[in-house]
């Protein structure tokens, strides 16, 4: 780790498109420990942090991430709402293209009550903007540089140690900031995955969340509105081939707040599967996109006992032959059984396992 990593990668999304806006709404959606990846123009970056990034040096740094509120033709200047604190993973340039991958972590939300007044909102969030601008001095937004180096934002939020209040004071800081026909939205985020013994299941360093085939899951994702919603919305999860969802594959959401469990079972294999899961919300209400990336591998029973019951049936079934030219019948007889034994006792484990013949 270099010692640029003294300072912050400051990241800024925006309300000016659609899919900025869904970049920060993700980003709230996501779980800890899932890589994120943006994307930037070399124009829209500092300088020094633009080099920095040609030689990889940014590895290792800790991130934040911004939703920038600004006018496309800079009629007023622009305000800043923190979302996120994320570690960089690796960067990449290509031509003028420079793209960042980073691991989430915890949220920072602004201090917030939920009972505070949208001019109570809005005066924390314009706080906040006068802060980080004389943080980053020109490095912001208002003067086209949209990534950049600088220093700790942690003295400006307000993150508590739940994670779920976090992410409510956020919806309630991001409800009002997008545009007003827009506002159909729904929030949710993954909260956790976890075997049915309740034990947290956590993505690896490569971002990928491990499972092991023939054992259940469950995915826990919690939604909260500021607002009551005017209609049902829907999300929806799709699995990959290695995967079957248990519960219904579409959640109907009708409540202004709720955790709902998502039953998952990956069925006994025998190689190793790597898939992505989706959490998406359905048309025509806007909302976050959530991937997680999956590893599924097989149960140790696939791994250690067929392979063994093979080798065991295999021996037991040649070892008559090589012992025809002795007198012991009952000894050919006895390894004869045993080995049809086996190879039954094989067929029906695999069967049972949904592996097939």
């Amino acid at each position: 780790m270099s010692d640029v990593c003294d300072s912050w990668l400051h990241l800024f999304t925006s309300n000016i498109r659609e899919l900025y806006i869904s970049d920060a709404i993700d980003i709230v959606a996501s779980p800890v420990g899932i890589h994120h990846r943006f994307r930037y123009e070399g124009k829209y970056i500092s300088n020094q942090t633009r080099e920095l990034w040609k030689r990889k040096e940014l590895d290792g740094c800790e991130v934040v991430v911004h939703f920038s509120l600004q006018h496309a033709a800079g009629f007023h200047p622009a305000v800043f709402i923190p979302l996120r604190q994320g570690t960089v993973v690796r960067t990449l340039v290509e031509g003028n293209t420079y793209i960042v991958y980073f691991r989430l972590s915890r949220y920072l939300p602004l201090a917030d009550r939920p009972q505070n007044s949208s001019a109570e909102r809005a005066a924390a969030v314009q706080q906040y903007s006068t802060a980080l601008r004389q943080l980053l001095v020109e490095a912001n937004p208002d003067h086209a540089v949209h990534a950049t180096t600088g220093g700790s934002p942690e003295g400006l939020v307000a993150p508590t140690d739940d994670a779920g209040r976090d992410f409510e004071t956020l919806v309630r800081f991001l409800t009002p900031s997008v545009p007003a026909y827009q506002r159909a939205r729904t929030y949710f985020r993954v909260t956790s995955i976890e075997t049915e013994s309740s034990k947290q299941v956590q993505p690896d360093e490569n971002g990928s969340v491990p499972f092991v085939a023939g054992t259940e899951y469950v995915l826990n994702v919690a939604h909260f509105h500021h607002e009551p919603l005017t209609e049902p919305a829907r999300i929806s999860v799709t699995a990959p081939e290695a995967l079957e969802v248990v519960t219904d594959q579409e959640i109907v959401i009708r409540s202004r707040y709720d955790v709902i469990p998502v039953r998952l079972f990956p069925p006994f294999r025998e190689s190793h599967a790597r898939g992505e899961l989706v959490i998406r919300t359905a048309e025509p209400t806007l909302g976050p996109t959530v991937r997680i990336p999956l590893s599924i591998r097989p149960a140790r029973s696939v791994a250690l006992f067929a392979p063994t019951l093979g080798i065991g049936a295999a021996s037991a079934i040649a070892l008559p032959p090589i012992l025809a030219s002795g007198q012991n019948l009952v000894l050919r007889i006895v390894f004869a059984v045993l080995g049809a034994a086996a190879v039954g006792l094989g067929l029906w484990w695999r069967r049972s396992r949904g592996l097939g013949t």
